[in-house]
């Protein structure tokens, strides 16, 4: 890889993935809303280090048995891309920096979604 050349890294962006185990008393928008904040986290690790970029894939089948949840697994003996949480790369061998990068953003999402889940559920008990 070039110092230039740039690696699309994939956020999952599928609001029924991301917010499954939610108590279901939920609103769509609500979950809409959690969903999201996971989905700008995790885009803002990977764009800010500039070494790659992030694409937002919604598809639910892709990240429950599909293509991104297969990342990381053997393809001819050999790994073919990497996998953390809900963040994956396609590459057919992610070095450490990336695999470290796409860790990053996995835990900023979920960071930034379980403080939106905080922030939600303090309004309600307040309200």
């Amino acid at each position: 890889m070039t110092s230039s050349e740039q690696i699309e890294v994939i956020v999952c962006g599928n609001t029924e993935v991301l917010t499954d185990g939610l108590t279901d008393d939920r609103t769509t928008a609500w979950r809409d809303e959690i969903a999201a904040e996971f989905v700008h986290a995790a885009c803002r690790v990977i764009d800010d280090s500039g070494r790659a970029w992030s694409v937002v894939a919604s598809d639910f089948h892709d990240w429950r048995g599909g293509r991104h949840a297969g990342a990381g697994k053997p393809v001819a003996g050999k790994p073919w891309g990497y996998r953390g949480g809900f963040v994956a790369c396609h590459k057919r061998t992610c070095p450490k920096w990336l695999r470290d990068l796409i860790d990053a953003a996995a835990d900023a999402g979920v960071v930034a979604m379980m403080a939106a889940v905080a922030e939600h559920e303090a309004a309600a008990d307040a309200a």
